[in-house]
């Protein structure tokens, strides 16, 4: 379309869509294994597919059909089976990011912050603790893996 008609919304749909045969006939398989055994994921159903029923399907296919069924309330997630669903705060961003409290140092040393800068032919390492801001650094010539381990050793 051109002109102002090429400005209207239209279906981004693709033309020819695939059918869901494969998912509406293992639908069944799925849901009754599932209720079996409620704290199963896909790689196990997909191992109890092959064993009790003889079907072999992939393992995204019965993830995406455990997906439709979780979401469409028929079977309950694994998280709300167990009770291991936990939802984090979500963060303020108030001009920068900012650490969850449980990431957040509370002992000398237990997060340091460690960089890397070249000078010229001198390669600087540099590490920092955030609780006490002390300063530890060393320079060396070249920045190879086994300075790494040394810096981090003397450190």
């Amino acid at each position: 379309m051109s002109g102002l008609d090429g400005l209207q919304n239209e279906s981004r749909r693709p033309d020819n869509v695939r059918p869901q045969i494969k998912q509406k006939e293992l639908l069944p398989a799925v849901l009754a294994i599932r209720r079996k055994y409620s704290v199963y994921g896909k790689d196990k159903l997909k191992v109890l597919l092959l064993e009790e029923r003889g079907i072999d399907a992939s393992v995204s296919t019965i993830g995406y059909i455990l997906k439709k069924l979780v979401r469409s309330g028929i079977v309950a997630s694994v998280a709300d089976v167990c009770g291991t669903k936990t939802s984090l705060p979500r963060r303020l961003f108030n001009d920068h990011a900012q650490r969850f409290d449980f990431t957040k140092p509370k002992n000398p040393g237990e997060m340091v912050q460690i960089d890397h800068m070249s000078i010229d032919k001198y390669k600087h390492f540099a590490a920092i603790c955030q609780i006490t801001k002390m300063l530890y650094s060393q320079v060396y010539t070249q920045a190879t893996s086994v300075n790494g381990a040394l810096f981090l050793h003397e450190l």
